[in-house]
This record gives structure tokens, C-alpha cells and sequence, in this order.
């Protein structure tokens, strides 16, 4: 990511008419390698100009006790803060662009207006849901991404025993032969329950629910 655009900058600027809470993101950078992310730290810092809500703090690897605070393991990796300094389970490991970082923009929005949209029935079983610790590995051009990943987003939001980790596999090669990915998304969650493809709301809890897996490894 080199700067925001002029159009990426008009269209972040409406999207953010919706934030009412302070976001703090905290970037967490490896150590010998803090240069390399430059260019990020610029643009964050830009898209943070757009609105006083927002804050922006960058760290490098084991500098300060908040790797472990957050259990960030890769990096680099995005930790999203709510107004009460509150973590929600919700990473993102690589520098997000293309659907990620759209799903980035509305996982910050998200957080500022705490309007998750889901209610009735689906909201009553995603709070009833047990523990699951969610990796989705995918690129940035894979379509349909941004949707399913802000489903996930709201997910884990919403549900103290969710998380949600979206890991840019262009950035962490070794995962993709490690978990065998041969379509994307492919979503694991706690390392033993995996599916593949883009799922609607239902099918997803029902998945997380009764630990629905693929036929794949």
C-alpha cells in the first residue's frame, strides 16, 4: 500500500460519517523490519486525519508487553480497540488491501457505531455459540471476500468466545501448504474444524454450531 488515493480517500470519508466511538489500531511491526511498513504507517496515519475518533499506534515486536497482551504471533498483524480499550478476538495479519482492507474499513466502523445488524434468532444463537478460534486464509482478489469476512467480523464482535483472524496467505506463504489450501477462503477453527468457500449467515453458524466440516485435510 503506497498512500490512499484521491478516490480511496473520498470514499473512506463517507464511510466514516457513520463513526460515533473512538477506534484506537494498533500495528504491530516485526523487529529489523520497521522501515518496510513505512508506507502503511503513512497511509494510516492519513486515514486517521479523516476523523478525530480515530488513533493510530504503531509497535514493534516484543518492545512492549501488548504482543502478548493481544497473543499476536505473526507479523506483521492489525489489533482493533474499542472506545473502553476493549479487544474483541479480531486480527489481521499482513497489510490489508483490495477486500481485505475493505473488510478492515467496516471491522473499524463496526467497532466505532457498534451496529452489527443481527438480531432475532441468528443473534441469539451466535451468543450461544462455543469457543472457536477462526483463521481465514485468503489473497485480496478472492470475490465475494469483503462480505464474508465482515460476516465473520461481526461474529466474533458480537460473541466473547469467537475469534476472528483473516491472514493475507500472498504475505504468509508458508500457511497455505501448511493448512493445504486449495480454494479460498478456507476458514479454520481451532485447528482441527475446516470449510472452504463463502458461506451466508445461517450456514455459517450452523457450521460453528455443529462443528460441520469439508472433506478436506
Amino acid at each position: 500500500m503506497v498512500g490512499l488515493s484521491s478516490e480511496d480517500k473520498a470514499q473512506i470519508e463517507k464511510k466514516f460519517e457513520a463513526l460515533k466511538e473512538p477506534v484506537t489500531i494498533l500495528f504491530h511491526k516485526p523487529e529489523g523490519k520497521v522501515e518496510h511498513f513505512d508506507d502503511f504507517t503513512s497511509a494510516m496515519e492519513e486515514m486517521c486525519e479523516i476523523s478525530d475518533l480515530l488513533k493510530f499506534q504503531g509497535m514493534v515486536e516484543m518492545e512492549t508487553d501488548e504482543d502478548m497482551i493481544h497473543d499476536v504471533d505473526m507479523f506483521p498483524a492489525i489489533v482493533l480497540l474499542d472506545k473502553d480499550g476493549n479487544d474483541h478476538g479480531i486480527r489481521f495479519y499482513g497489510i490489508p488491501t483490495n477486500n481485505i482492507f475493505n473488510a478492515f474499513i467496516e471491522a473499524i466502523i463496526l467497532f466505532s457505531n457498534l451496529a452489527h445488524g443481527f438480531e432475532g434468532e441468528p443473534l441469539e444463537r451466535i451468543n450461544k455459540l462455543e469457543e472457536n478460534d477462526l483463521m481465514v486464509l485468503v489473497t485480496p482478489s478472492v470475490p465475494g471476500l469483503d462480505g464474508y469476512l465482515e460476516m465473520l467480523i461481526k461474529i466474533s464482535y458480537i460473541s466473547k468466545n469467537v475469534k476472528c483472524a483473516v491472514v493475507d496467505l500472498i504475505q504468509f506463504p508458508p500457511l497455505a501448504e501448511e493448512y493445504y489450501v486449495l480454494d479460498m477462503p478456507k476458514t479454520v477453527s481451532n485447528t482441527d474444524l475446516k470449510f472452504t468457500g463463502v458461506y451466508d449467515l445461517e450456514e455459517t453458524i450452523e457450521i460453528l454450531e455443529k462443528r460441520i466440516s469439508d472433506a478436506e485435510g
